[in-house]
């Protein structure tokens, strides 16, 4: 990755994170191997499981753990999971959004969301539900993450900015 405009050493970068009640989580971003070109959520539950839309051809998919067992090929025992095809509203073709505003913008169509929601609070006077703080809670842990990998992996504080 040398010469980038950014100086950014690494095609990839996986962050794990710890949350401020003790929960973890973790993202990924893979800019070059042996890869399919996707983006996609994954929510992980120990009741169920939600995977996003894929756009290599596998729609969404809820998992739900049943009460069934099963074993593993080492023969531990397991709940069976039942997978349930999820199909995820596409909202940005509802009238919940102006027809100007009804196409899709990227990310799921979440572009023209918060679009729409940024205008019309300047419109009606009011506080936009994703203000600065809330735009710095949703950047700042990326940004302290590329930090940590930079310093080697060391683990680092995200500030709170409230």
């Amino acid at each position: 990755m040398k010469g980038n405009p950014y100086n950014n050493p690494f095609w990839n970068e996986t962050a794990l994170f710890k949350t401020d009640r003790g929960n973890a989580s973790r993202v990924s971003i893979c800019w070059k191997g042996a890869l399919k070109n996707t983006e996609r959520g994954e929510w992980h539950g120990t009741k169920m499981s939600l995977y996003g839309h894929d756009p290599n051809g596998l729609g969404e998919i809820k998992v739900s753990a049943s009460e069934s067992l099963g074993k593993d090929d080492a023969g531990f025992q397991f709940k069976e999971a039942e997978l349930e095809e999820y199909e995820q509203k596409q909202w940005w073709k509802t009238d919940m959004m102006p027809k100007a505003l009804r196409h899709n913008s990227g990310h799921d169509g979440s572009h023209t969301f918060i679009t729409h929601e940024f205008i019309d609070s300047i419109i009606n006077k009011r506080k936009p539900k994703v203000d600065v703080y809330e735009a710095i809670a949703y950047t700042a842990p990326g940004i302290v993450a590329h930090e940590s990998a930079l310093k080697g992996g060391e683990w680092l504080e995200i500030p709170n900015f409230d």
